[in-house]
């Protein structure tokens, strides 16, 4: 037997057994004890290393983290600054205004792709962003 925070734990009791002895001991601590402990637990797991994502969470993060074709990017990054230098043909108009109309369709994809991680996760979508440290997407005016 040991103690934690003043807890006794059997430590030749099932794993169900201690949790249960955990939370009714848990249960006796006041408002600040329980918080502290709280705290002490959500740094321990956040020490440990992940085994691994469900096959759900890795697929979607797959998708998620896939990024733009960098050659989409510098295309529209091109012809931006060719609009902004007011040298822009009316052909290259109409091929940006396609090219910024799939970067917005594959952002639409991204967030819907991060709704559902978030809904996975049971967070929000703001603290899913956080958490992967994703900001919103801007759309260039």
């Amino acid at each position: 037997m040991w103690y934690f925070w003043g807890l006794k734990i059997n430590t030749m009791a099932s794993s169900t057994a201690n949790i249960r002895e955990l939370l009714t001991s848990a249960e006796q601590l006041d408002t600040k004890e329980l918080s502290t402990f709280s705290i002490k637990v959500s740094e321990m797991l956040a020490k440990r290393p992940r085994i691994g994502l469900p096959k759900q969470e890795a697929r979607l993060m797959l998708r998620i983290n896939a990024g733009l074709p960098i050659e989409l990017l510098e295309h529209t990054a091109a012809l931006h600054e060719k609009r902004r230098d007011e040298n822009l043909s009316p052909s290259e108009q109409e091929e940006l205004l396609h090219l910024s109309a799939k970067i917005e369709a594959l952002h639409i994809e991204r967030m819907k792709l991060l709704l559902k991680l978030a809904q996975l996760r049971g967070v929000s979508l703001r603290s899913l962003m956080n958490e992967l440290g994703i900001t919103p997407y801007m759309a260039h005016g």
